[in-house]
C-alpha cells in the first residue's frame, strides 16, 4: 500500500471478512482508521473505528477492546470532541486499572489531564496531571514523552511537567 492508497487494504479487509478471521479484520479495520487519521479524514477514520470497537466487543480481548478504544478517543480527539474523546479513553483507563498496565495508566491519566486542560477546566486538569505523575516518577514520565508520539507533545504535559 503506498501512501495515498488505501485500496489495497481494503480489499484484504473484504477478503478476511469472506474467511471470518477476526484478528485479521480488526487489525486491517484498525490500519484503515489510522491511516485515515493519519490523513485528517477524520469521518472516514471515525467509521473504520466503531467498526474496529464493534469487533473488538466481539472478540473480548481486552487488549485489541484497550486499542480500540483508544483510537476512538484519538479521532473524537482530533474532531475537537474532546468530551466525546474523554468517554473513550475513561472506558480504556478502566480497562488499564483492570490489567493493572502503569504505563498505559499514565499516559491515560496525563491525556485526561490535557483534555480538561484544553478545555480551560484546570482543577480537573490538574488532578489528572497528578495521578499520571503517581503512577510516573517524573523522570519515568519524561523517558515516556520521549519515546511516544503526539499524544504527548501537547504543551499541557509539558507545562505540568516543568512546575
Amino acid at each position: 500500500m503506498n501512501d495515498l492508497d488505501p485500496f489495497p487494504l481494503e480489499n484484504s479487509l473484504k477478503v478476511s471478512s469472506e474467511n471470518f478471521d477476526i484478528s485479521s479484520q480488526f487489525k486491517k479495520i484498525y490500519d484503515l482508521g489510522s491511516f485515515f487519521q493519519s490523513k485528517r479524514h477524520c469521518s472516514k477514520a471515525l467509521i473504520y473505528a466503531k467498526q474496529a470497537l464493534d469487533l473488538s466487543n466481539k472478540k473480548s480481548n481486552f487488549t485489541d477492546h484497550f486499542i480500540a478504544l483508544v483510537n476512538m478517543g484519538c479521532v473524537y480527539w482530533e474532531m475537537s470532541k474532546l468530551k466525546k474523546s474523554l468517554m473513550f479513553y475513561g472506558d480504556a483507563l478502566s480497562i488499564s486499572e483492570q490489567l493493572n498496565d502503569k504505563e498505559a495508566l499514565g499516559k491515560l491519566c496525563a491525556i485526561m489531564g490535557i483534555a480538561y486542560w484544553r478545555m480551560g477546566d484546570w482543577p480537573v486538569a490538574m488532578n489528572w496531571f497528578e495521578k499520571a505523575l503517581e503512577k510516573f516518577p517524573e523522570n519515568e514520565m519524561r523517558t515516556i514523552m520521549n519515546q511516544t508520539s503526539s499524544a504527548f507533545q501537547y504543551e499541557g504535559l509539558t507545562v505540568i511537567m516543568e512546575r
